[in-house]
């Protein structure tokens, strides 16, 4: 009867210590594959840009300016140089495909790796109709590269009008 108590009392163990393992491993996988999910909350070391806005809408050629808003985030602060001959954003008229340079400064201090973000505002002058019409519409693209090398998305601008 000992023996038939002690059989017993082995055989509930060895089912509490294969059902023990098999919750290890199951909080094992479990914890190693929801540590493989990418955090959504991390930001790319490649800039990314959205134009907020251009205004105003339409312009007399040469006299007016338009007023370009451009978000920007950048995931390790690179974006910007204090080099006053570095360039590093860019817009193309795509009425003829010319792309004008600009620098922006440094937003960051270097070595910094913190992420930024932020809104540019841009101004563009001296702009003429260019199709021999009285009015003329286009837009604009555009796109920022860090001093990495890393260039943003290429946005592209709503329309905007200029007339003689």
């Amino acid at each position: 009867m000992i023996n038939r108590n002690l059989k017993s009392m082995l055989k509930i163990n060895s089912t509490k210590n294969l059902i023990a393992k098999a919750f290890l491993y199951f909080m094992f996988f479990a914890i190693a594959f929801s540590s493989c999910k990418k955090n959504s909350d991390e930001v790319s070391t490649t800039p990314s840009i959205t134009i907020q806005s251009l205004t105003p809408g339409t312009i007399k050629q040469f006299s007016d300016t338009l007023t370009m808003i451009i978000a920007y985030e950048d995931g390790d602060g690179d974006l910007g140089e204090n080099n006053s001959t570095a360039k590093n954003l860019f817009v193309t008229d795509k009425r003829i495909n010319i792309t004008t340079a600009y620098r922006i400064s440094e937003l960051a201090p270097q070595g910094s790796a913190i992420n930024i973000k932020g809104t540019l505002k841009l101004y563009l002058s001296n702009i003429p109709v260019l199709n021999g019409n009285n009015s003329e519409s286009y837009n604009y693209d555009v796109y920022v590269k860090d001093r990495a090398g890393n260039t943003s998305n290429v946005v592209t601008s709503s329309s905007v009008t200029v007339v003689k």
